[in-house]
């Protein structure tokens, strides 16, 4: 699921960062997020986590509002938001949330003014210019894994670290970093193509898994799964299994059958001879003789007739 975290009508783009701008009549805030997720998942709590200057800033309660509103008076520097947005399954009765996560960055301005001794004086300071900016700003840093090299201890991502800082910010990495982890999901459950095989063509839809940290409580610990249909009652206890997926979708065709009568077929009608047609024997033809081309009266073919007699009685006694 995507998160988009919104700004407020009183938030300004100012050079490419979102900017509030406090004054006598402007003084709150607010901002959103606003999840992009299907129909058959529901949202079961949001969390917003603010910082000041690097330093947390007020409560961070779950609730289940997606815009929270600040009043900025006297808080300028810079600001992160990190919005935590759980997501369960419409159908999943295990009470499974996934939580997703994204983060912003944002400045605050006071330009507001209060009056006394006959001038006008900033409660900013200096015109409102933030001079409590630290050295440090910390952000949460999200990304995909495109390569690994083990030779070197580089992990390649997909984004820059400079990818999620405003213009202006350089970033830069520390030898010892806390709170980071590593995500993979090569196997999506919710695809409905992840199977249990049994052997013996036994095979179960898996629809859902969780980590087992309690029962074996050394990494990679174990992992429940949820099957789609119960198990069947000959499966054993520390029986083999395997994982497989469907890397092809089936093929589904709708046929209709229609039953078959049994009937005569009446007498066979055998098709017309045709001598002009190309199929009928290569449309050869023999010659027409009577008989008495057959039977000759010619003494030339009698007498060639006899010889080759003849010498067929003669070669045959040799």
């Amino acid at each position: 699921m995507d998160l988009r975290l919104k700004y407020g009508p009183n938030f300004s783009v100012v050079d490419g960062t979102q900017t509030f701008v406090v004054t006598n009549s402007k003084k709150k805030g607010s901002i959103s997020v606003t999840p992009n997720n299907d129909e058959f998942e529901q949202i079961t709590g949001v969390q917003f986590i603010f910082t000041r200057n690097g330093q947390p800033y007020g409560e961070s309660k779950r609730s289940m509002e997606l815009t929270r509103t600040i009043d900025f008076s006297n808080n300028p520097g810079t600001w992160g938001v990190e919005v935590v947005v759980w997501v369960s399954e419409e159908y999943d009765a295990s009470g499974y949330e996934e939580p997703y996560k994204t983060v912003g960055i944002f400045k605050v301005v006071d330009y507001s003014f209060t009056i006394g001794a006959g001038s006008l004086n900033p409660s900013a300071g200096q015109g409102g210019v933030i001079t409590d900016i630290p050295n440090k700003i910390f952000s949460r840093f999200r990304s995909i894994i495109t390569d690994v090299i083990p030779e070197q201890n580089i992990v390649v991502t997909k984004k820059a670290l400079s990818d999620d800082l405003p213009e202006g910010f350089t970033p830069k990495t520390y030898e010892q970093s806390s709170n980071w982890a590593i995500k993979y999901n090569i196997t999506d459950y919710r695809n409905l193509n992840t199977l249990i095989d049994f052997g013996n063509n036994q095979k179960s839809v898996i629809v859902n898994s969780q980590v087992d940290a309690d029962t074996i409580k050394i990494e990679p610990y174990s992992i429940v799964l949820k099957t789609y249909s119960p198990i069947a009652d000959t499966i054993q206890v520390q029986q083999n299994i395997s994982i497989v997926k469907e890397m092809s979708e089936p093929i589904r065709e709708k046929i209709r059958l229609f039953p078959f009568n049994d009937a005569e077929l009446g007498d066979p009608i055998l098709r017309q001879p045709n001598d002009s047609s190309v199929e009928y024997i290569n449309n050869a033809r023999t010659q027409e003789k009577s008989l008495e081309d057959l039977y000759t009266t010619d003494i030339k073919q009698i007498l060639m007739l006899i010889i080759m007699i003849m010498v067929i009685i003669l070669y045959s006694v040799q």
